[in-house]
Formats: structure tokens, C-alpha cells, sequence
């Protein structure tokens, strides 16, 4: 059932691949202050990252959130030249990501794929563990996969359809690295910022925090405000 199907079909590596552990992660003070405002507020049991790349902010929600709380990490772990640097793992990204967070390994769920595809999967497979159990849902989420305008709305627009109490932190929310992030959270305030809760945490709100209404969205108005549905990748 549910996450423990999760678990199964996309099981943490049994080895440790032993491969030097690497700090960088393009993790900043900023993001840990929004991340660490979200655990605060939200208490995650589940928690969902678009984009993983070394596990550097996965391991600092862990290292916030309850000690329950599992974390479900989508990605391909196949650089796309996002950055530019020439580290020396970029061909070893998933064995990085492994060794940076083996100590953690029984808390997460790592499944390799495109988010715009595989976070259907993850949501059917935790609704059947919700029909038990309400609480069995994503309660906080990291978005930091796809930068361009296309991709951060079909990852919103998916997250807000199904899973409409989840907190959302967005990452890359500056012109230099992320214009697509800047002009899609516009539209999202736009279409849902009376009921959103916007908090940009600090003057550069380079990782905002986006808090739902306390009573989620239905798919109705979601479809109504967006003019579309859950969006899948063919």
C-alpha cells in the first residue's frame, strides 16, 4: 500500500556506491531560512522535492522536520547543463546524492525521473494509503527541478491539483538564475494569492514560501482559475 509501495519500487541503493561525499549544493543561507520557517509551520510526515541534484537541502529538511517525516525526492540525476561548473561528480550525480544522505537512507524514497511525470505516480500511490489515513499526503514540497517558465507551472499547477494542502518553497526566485520561477510565481499570485499566503521571508525573497488555504483547493476552482487540469509530460 501506498508509501511502503513507494519504498519498493524505488528503493534506496542497499550500498553505499563509495563515492566522496560533496558539500556545495548550491545551498545558501536563504534557502535554509525558508526551509527551516516551513518545517517550523508545517511539521512535515511527508515531504516532496522537485529536484534533488546532491541531497544538500533534503538532508537539511531532515535534519528540521519530525523524525517520522519521509522524504520523496524526484529527479533524473542526469546533469542538463544548468551548471555551468565543472564539478568533478557531475557524471556520479546520483551516487553523490546517495553517499551525502546515507545516514538517512531509511527516511527516503528516491525516484529517478522527469517530476512532471513521476509526481502523478507518487500521488496515486499515496492516496491509497489516505483512504486510512487522511493525513497520508505531501505536507510540504521543495520546488528546484525544470527553471524555464513551462516547466515551473506544470510542476505548480500539478501540486496545487493533487496536493492541495501542501506547503510550497520555490527556489531560484531571482532574475540571474531564475527568470521562469520569477514570472510563473507572478502568475500564481495572481491567479491564487487571496488565498495563498505569499511570504518572501526576507528583502531578496529568493526562496518564497507559498502556505494554502487550511481547507486545500477543490479540483473545480483549480481547473476554473487555470483553465486546465493535472499536466503530464507525453
Amino acid at each position: 500500500m501506498g508509501l511502503n509501495a513507494l519504498h519498493r519500487r524505488y528503493p534506496f541503493p542497499a550500498e553505499n556506491p563509495g563515492v566522496s561525499q560533496f558539500s556545495h549544493g548550491f545551498f545558501r543561507s536563504d534557502n535554509a531560512a525558508s526551509l527551516k520557517k516551513a518545517c517550523q509551520q508545517t511539521q512535515p510526515r511527508i515531504y516532496l522535492e522537485l529536484g534533488c541534484w546532491i541531497g544538500k537541502s533534503m538532508g537539511f529538511v531532515l535534519s528540521e522536520a519530525p523524525r517520522e517525516c519521509v522524504a520523496i525526492g524526484i529527479d533524473t540525476w542526469h546533469d542538463e547543463s544548468e551548471h555551468p561548473e565543472n564539478f568533478e561528480f557531475q557524471d556520479q550525480l546520483y551516487e553523490t546524492f546517495v553517499a551525502n544522505l546515507w545516514n538517512e537512507r531509511d527516511r527516503i524514497v528516491p525516484v529517478r525521473g522527469d517530476t512532471r511525470l513521476c509526481i502523478h505516480e507518487v500521488a496515486s500511490l499515496l492516496a491509497e494509503d489516505s483512504v486510512n489515513d487522511p493525513a497520508t499526503t505531501v505536507d510540504l514540497v521543495y520546488v528546484d527541478a525544470g527553471h524555464d517558465y513551462d516547466s515551473v507551472l506544470t510542476d505548480l499547477t500539478n501540486l496545487v491539483w493533487l496536493f492541495p494542502r501542501a506547503t510550497l518553497v520555490l527556489d531560484d526566485h531571482e532574475p540571474k538564475w531564475g527568470p521562469g520561477v520569477v514570472e510563473c510565481v507572478a502568475r500564481f499570485e495572481e491567479l491564487f494569492g487571496r488565498s495563498y499566503t505569499f511570504d518572501f521571508v526576507d528583502k531578496v525573497g529568493r526562496v518564497p514560501i507559498l502556505t494554502p488555504p487550511e481547507s486545500g483547493w477543490d479540483s473545480a476552482t483549480i481547473a476554473a482559475r487555470f483553465g486546465i487540469g493535472p499536466t503530464q509530460v507525453v
